[in-house]
């Protein structure tokens, strides 16, 4: 059993002729029937009989009739002026006094037997339609000769064809805050639709839309009034010409009540956005038969040539003669133009960012720096992209899109970065063939470049004497050593270095070694040209050294002789090696050059110092290089 709030009122046994209400016992339910109660508690108790078993209750009668402490003369509805009027009724201004409220109570102008029966249907059938978008009905009663009068919200606001009627009105700021009237129309209109909408649903056909019948608040309600000739879809009969001829469908104005449907209504909020475009009705003739006339036509004049072509196609086709070619619901124009109003927003951004596409151009021409040009591209591109996703099938946001990255790819290739160009461009789904010839071009300038860098950078490692200078310490130090030993033996054994034979083995035995050292550092000596040509150098001195040993040793020569000959060979190869390395090798050669020129004097020290001459030639040239050399000098 589910239990509600009930009805609570100082009224449970109201004043009148008839006395207090007397309670009266619940009568069985039926099987499925609903049944609410006001029990002892004060909550509404509701039961479907068979779920359990029906408690005892006390039923009171209910009265509209105000309580005691409400004052006054015992009215319920104290009317205090008039809020409108149209044809049939009159829309009074009322105070209700229980509530202490007002209300808007709608009279019959000219009481008849027909009006009363359509007001009471006017009645049922909006208060059936519990929308935000239609006034609420508070009751149905009667005034002092008995003719119906209906009690409804009294909506604070305005009528949509007055604030139409005025685009100055300061009413339109609460409106349209941002100075935008037509999407403001616009958004009402999706409002009325959806309201519509909701009427079809429940089976009412509204029949008279336009915007005299539509309220909108001070706080940007909206509301579908005036349901006098609403009719039920299914109770649709031949009868006089009813609706508000400036507006009529085609259906309406040739009287076929076959013809008329929801589509109908489509065709009236259709000829409302005629208005809205147009400042006007669609049907304007100077007689009352020249309208119908015009609306029988379906042939509505041209809409203005600066119309939005969007919103002028979502008019056409609500407002089609044949009603087959409408829209199918209220439900699908309303998403028409909700779809109108994403792109227009979309269009509001696609202009902001094409002016910053083109400041982003006056940039890139008059070439402006970086930060403030990559500001304006991401903006730009930003909001060309939030165009392309509220709106895929934009034109304008589609080419602003290819002209922005355009632009950019085109500062990018002026600046020499065209893998930043490609970048861009690579967001693109096509590029124009002058562009992408200036990219390939710029591509392979850039590509030559790096090459050229990379050379330069190859011939700066190959000229680096630093570069592999532990191997060739290690190395040199090792040779140096080979040098010591064959010191020592000739201290202990000098006339075994008087034969040239000798000479000529230890000069083979040294360029063995040199080979099997030159075998074990040959990674780490020789990745450079500068440690290759010395290597070719030192080659160079060693073949000319055994050369010249097995030469004397052939034909007899003396070791003196050999030895001096050799040096002065030496000296001259050094002088070579000036030119090909480094001035320094000057100075080996001047210390070579003058040992040579002592020994051809005194031939007996030839043998005893050629050793120490030939180490401080080599040493002399190796920490002169050291000490002097230039780095940033380039091999010759």
């Amino acid at each position: 059993m589910d239990r509600a709030p009930g009805l609570r009122s100082p009224a449970m046994t109201g004043p009148g002729p008839r006395g207090p209400a007397q309670p009266v016992l619940d009568a069985p339910l039926e099987e499925g029937q609903l049944s609410a109660t006001l029990t002892e508690s004060g909550f509404a108790e509701t039961v479907r009989s068979g779920e359990t078993p029906m408690p005892k209750a006390l039923v009171q009668q209910l009265s509209l009739t105000p309580p005691p402490s409400s004052g006054g003369d015992g009215l319920e509805l104290d009317v205090r002026g008039v809020l409108g009027g149209g044809g049939m009724g009159q829309v009074l201004l009322a105070y209700q006094r229980s509530l202490h409220r007002e209300v808007a109570v709608k009279v019959l102008r000219a009481p008849s037997a027909e009006s009363a029966a359509l007001l009471v249907q006017e009645a049922r059938l909006t208060g059936g339609l519990e929308h935000p978008g239609i006034v609420p009905v508070h009751a149905l009663g009667s005034d002092d000769a008995g003719w119906p009068l209906l009690v409804m919200k009294r909506v604070e606001g305005v009528s949509w064809a007055e604030l139409l009627g005025t685009s100055g009105d300061p009413r339109w700021a609460a409106i349209a805050p941002g100075g935008d009237q037509l999407e403001a129309n616009l958004r009402i209109l999706v409002q009325v639709c959806q309201a519509v909408a909701f009427a079809h649903r429940r089976g009412v056909l509204h029949r008279d839309l336009k915007p005299a019948n539509v309220m909108v608040g001070q706080f940007g309600e909206v509301y579908v009034a005036d349901w006098g000739i609403a009719t039920r879809r299914d109770a649709l009969v031949a009868g006089p010409l009813v609706g508000t001829p400036a507006y009529l469908a085609p259906e309406m104005a040739r009287g076929d009540a076959a013809a008329i449907s929801e589509r109908t209504d489509v065709f009236l909020l259709g000829a409302t956005l005629h208005e809205l475009l147009t400042g006007r009705p669609p049907w304007s003739g100077a007689t009352l038969r020249e309208a119908l006339e015009q609306a029988a036509s379906g042939r509505p004049p041209p809409l203005p040539p600066d119309a939005n072509p969007e919103l002028a196609a979502v008019c056409r086709k609500a407002m089609a003669a044949a009603p087959e070619a409408r829209f199918a619901g209220a439900l699908d124009l309303r998403d028409a133009l909700e779809q109108v109003l994403r792109h227009r927003g979309a269009a509001a951004v696609g202009r902001a960012a094409q002016a910053r596409t083109e400041a982003l151009a006056r940039l890139v021409e008059g070439g402006g720096d970086d930060a403030q040009l990559y500001a304006l591209l991401a903006e730009a591109r930003f909001g060309f992209r939030q165009v392309l996703e509220a709106w895929p099938e934009s034109p304008d946001g589609r080419a602003g899109l290819t002209r922005c990255l355009t632009l950019g790819a085109d500062h990018e290739l002026r600046r020499g970065r065209p893998a930043a160009a490609r970048a861009l461009l690579a967001e693109l789904p096509s590029v124009s063939p002058e562009l992408e010839a200036r990219l390939v071009q710029a591509e392979r300038a850039e590509l030559a470049a790096k090459e050229h860098a990379a050379k330069l950078e190859r011939e700066a490692l190959h000229a680096d004497p630093e570069v592999a200078l532990r191997p060739r310490v290690y190395f040199a130090s090792a040779m140096g050593l080979f040098i010591i030993v064959l010191g020592g033996i000739r201290a202990f054994e000098p006339s075994w270095f008087e034969r040239t034979e000798v000479l000529a083995f230890i000069s083979a035995a040294y360029n063995a070694t040199f080979a099997i050292l030159a075998l074990v550092f040959r990674k780490p000596l020789l990745p450079t040209r500068l440690n290759e040509r010395l290597a070719l150098f030192v080659v160079a001195l060693l073949t000319m050294q055994l050369t010249v040993r097995v030469h004397g040793a052939f034909v007899g020569k003396g070791a003196a002789p050999t030895l001096l000959q050799e040096l002065s060979l030496l000296a001259a190869m050094l002088v070579g090696g000036a030119f090909a390395f480094h001035w320094s090798f000057l100075v080996g050669a001047a210390i070579a050059a003058a040992g040579a020129m002592v020994f051809s004097s005194h031939p007996e020290l030839t043998v005893a110092w050629y050793t120490p001459v030939t180490f401080g030639t080599v040493a002399g040239t190796v920490v002169c290089w050291r000490a002097w050399r230039r780095r940033d000098e380039p091999l010759p």
